[in-house]
């Protein structure tokens, strides 16, 4: 009996000390005690949704491992140029065209929204064009979407022209073979406008692709008459949307502005710099183009970061 009791009594001490440094280490890992307030706050953390979570994530990351996690505007054209949605009527379209994906989504929603607010202006512009200060702030994928919003007027037909000579904006959207000859094409004069004109798949859509690279973009627009070009397209269509390269990269915007009605800026929130955006648009107005307005891109992250600075 003894040493039976002796053994339970050793057994006793050796929990107590293991309870003893269990309630030391606490401190350590938690600076605050465990009080009711402070489990509530611990519990609405753990309820927060996941997308939260990840989206702040992003918005943190640096540009280039941005990139590399797959987010952003650039990364999502990638994926769209690698593998384009399969529609029911043979085409292909990219995933970021959210106006024939899903229509009834918010930022559908917000498309159409422009669009009415363009409509709604005392001079409606029959030629809009859409540029942004610098790249990847999503100038092509709102031009895109809008002309498919427009489109949805069935008595309109609509013309999507890619105008950077620099590069296509309009591929990661809309399946145009890489070799079909368009903007660059019209304005060397080797294509007739008309001809340069091609189907989108989509009823009331029709795309002018940008052609070839040229090596001298801003020479090539210099030298060419672009006002018999945008005229005989108006007796074609109802409305004609311009994409343009970023204004503080290439000159083009404020040449091909001058020919058009109107241009819409397009601006990042949280990315694009103040500066770059107020010096685009300098530039463009002291050029003689007529600036409508500004569309916000991801201001939805933004809004749940209100102490980032945009």
């Amino acid at each position: 009996m003894g040493r039976i009791h002796d053994a339970l009594k050793k057994a006793e001490e050796e929990r107590k000390k293991r309870r003893q440094g269990e309630s030391q280490a606490t401190p350590a890992t938690s600076p605050r005690a465990p009080s009711e307030p402070a489990q509530q706050d611990r519990v609405e953390v753990s309820r927060r949704p996941a997308r939260t979570q990840i989206e702040t994530a992003a918005i943190e990351l640096p540009e280039p491992e941005r990139r590399k996690a797959g987010r952003g505007i650039a990364a999502g054209l990638d994926r769209a140029r690698q593998s384009l949605v399969q529609s029911s009527g043979g085409r292909r379209f990219g995933e970021l065209l959210l106006t024939l994906h899903a229509p009834a989504d918010q930022r559908s929603e917000q498309i159409r929204a422009i669009r009415t607010n363009i409509l709604s202006l005392k001079k409606v512009p029959r030629i809009l064009a859409l540029t942004s200060a610098v790249g990847d702030e999503g100038a092509g994928m709102t031009a895109s979407n809008l002309a498919v919003c427009f489109g949805e007027d069935s008595s309109q037909k609509i013309l999507l022209v890619d105008g950077d000579l620099r590069g296509s904006r309009l591929r990661g959207f809309f399946d145009v073979p890489s070799d079909a000859p368009g903007f660059t094409e019209v304005l060397e004069g080797s294509l007739d406008p008309d001809e340069a004109v091609i189907e989108s798949g989509l009823p009331n859509i029709f795309l002018v692709a940008a052609g070839r690279e040229v090596e001298n973009p801003g020479g090539l627009l210099s030298s060419h008459s672009l006002t018999g070009m945008f005229e005989a397209w108006k007796k074609r269509f109802d409305r004609i949307v311009v994409v343009l390269p970023p204004v503080n990269e290439a000159n083009d915007a404020a040449i091909i502005g001058r020919e058009i009605d109107g241009i819409l800026m397009v601006v990042k929130l949280g990315a694009t710099p103040r500066r770059e955006s107020e010096h685009a648009i300098e530039a463009l107005s002291a050029s003689g183009v007529h600036v409508i307005g500004c569309v916000v891109t991801n201001a939805g992250r933004v809004r749940e970061h209100p102490g980032r600075r945009s």
